[in-house]
């Protein structure tokens, strides 16, 4: 199930693109330029409320479950996205965790450019990347050990799920865009980078939320959305 949901995300975003070069493998895209790009949009409501159930139902067998905040800038680099948060609430743990540590957490990302053109296109789960100053609720399957000296002992992993499951407790203000064009699901990300969900129309968006605050409910019974 998981593959399949992978593998069905793979193909949604990538089927404007028969050849493509993957820049973070090749270490030729510098992440800080991550704005001047594109990004995948939520365009279907049916595919999104498929994906979000997936979510919903993988989420409950994951070993963590923390709402948090990120606490600085992210760190981006050619394969994932690292944050420094402060744990507010521990839901579920194996006991490593209790409310004020701050930690780190990865997600999965990926670039890649067109080999016929100089677009180049951002992976990020159809979501923004977490702001500061706000609240997420975050699931981890795994806990990584670093050995680098320059990265923290531990980094909690976020699966890499089509929708991966880290969600804003706040409802952001969502700028709606149809695709770049009709064999696609790439929007330009500029007018889009202060979005929490990358969305082609309202009714898409809001079958996004109203999952995501299904799944909050359940889990943070004080949260009441």
């Amino acid at each position: 199930m998981v593959v399949a949901s992978i593998l069905v995300t793979f193909a949604y975003g990538m089927s404007v693109r028969t050849t493509y070069t993957d820049l973070y493998r090749n270490h030729e895209w510098v992440g800080d330029d991550y704005k001047n790009c594109y990004c995948a949009a939520l365009t279907d409501v049916q595919m999104t409320k498929h994906w979000m159930s997936f979510t919903e139902e993988s989420v409950a067998e994951l070993p963590y479950c923390i709402k948090c905040s990120p606490v600085s800038e992210p760190v981006v680099s050619y394969d994932n996205i690292r944050y420094e948060v402060e744990v507010l609430k521990v839901f579920r743990s194996e006991g490593d965790l209790h409310e004020g540590d701050i930690i780190w957490i990865s997600r999965a990302w990926s670039v890649s450019q067109s080999q016929d053109s100089d677009e180049v296109y951002l992976e990020l789960n159809f979501r923004n990347i977490m702001q500061q100053e706000q609240a997420y609720m975050v699931f981890f399957e795994s806990v990584e050990e670093m050995k680098q000296t320059k990265y923290p002992e531990k980094i909690y992993m976020l699966p890499d799920y089509a929708i991966a499951p880290f969600f804003a407790y706040e409802d952001g203000t969502n700028v709606y865009m149809n695709p770049v064009s009709s064999d696609n699901t790439y929007i330009f990300y500029q007018p889009v980078a202060d979005n929490e969900v990358f969305a082609s129309d309202k009714e898409v968006a809001d079958a996004y939320l109203t999952y995501k605050k299904q799944i909050i409910n359940t889990y943070d019974k004080d949260a009441k959305l």
